[in-house]
């Protein structure tokens, strides 16, 4: 599996110039733990891409958007280190995995700009989110508007949640029984 890893710059947005990706199908998340319901929504991407013959890819964002965000508020320490994501996400048969790094410059990115230069951009033909996904400036954009910032020239797939004994599998509720 192939790791990209893009720093994101206040600059012209030539930065993805090196970099050709066939098109694609890419899963959206901070993936923190790579848990059931991450599984779940990885698994769906791989198989829109393998319907379509497209590769699958994961995006992710490191650090930890809320951990970035809000660097004082609790609970929000990794539950999976980069390095151990990345040997799970590879596992699964995943084929490349895009690292964003999360940095003041990437925080004011519009919702609009977020899809075009890091979406389309990367040659996405199809984003797979989950529900609650959240995106661009303070998290103005959402799961449901993903589709309309693509403006059509990107099909959006929403997974939904996966539950257990009727709780949503989440890292914010891993974190809490861990705390507990």
């Amino acid at each position: 599996m192939e790791i990209i890893h893009i720093k994101p710059s206040a600059g012209p947005s030539d930065q993805l110039k090196p970099f050709t990706f066939r098109p694609c199908v890419l899963a959206l998340g901070v993936f923190d733990g790579v848990h059931k319901g991450h599984q779940a929504l990885i698994a769906e991407a791989q198989r829109i891409a393998r319907d379509n013959g497209l590769s699958c890819g994961v995006m992710t964002f490191d650090p930890n958007p809320k951990a970035f965000l809000s660097p004082s508020r609790e609970n929000v320490k990794a539950l999976t280190p980069l390095s151990a994501k990345a040997a799970i996400l590879q596992q699964m048969g995943v084929d490349f995995l895009i690292v964003i790094q999360f940095n003041r410059p990437f925080s004011r990115l519009s919702p609009a700009r977020f899809v075009e230069q890091y979406l389309l951009g990367l040659n996405c033909r199809h984003a797979v989110v989950g529900f609650d996904f959240r995106y661009g400036y303070q998290g103005q954009g959402h799961a449901q508007t993903l589709a309309q910032d693509a403006g059509g020239k990107m099909a959006v797939t929403i997974v939904h949640p996966v539950v257990r004994d009727r709780e949503k599998i989440s890292s914010t509720a891993i974190r809490r029984r861990l705390l507990a």
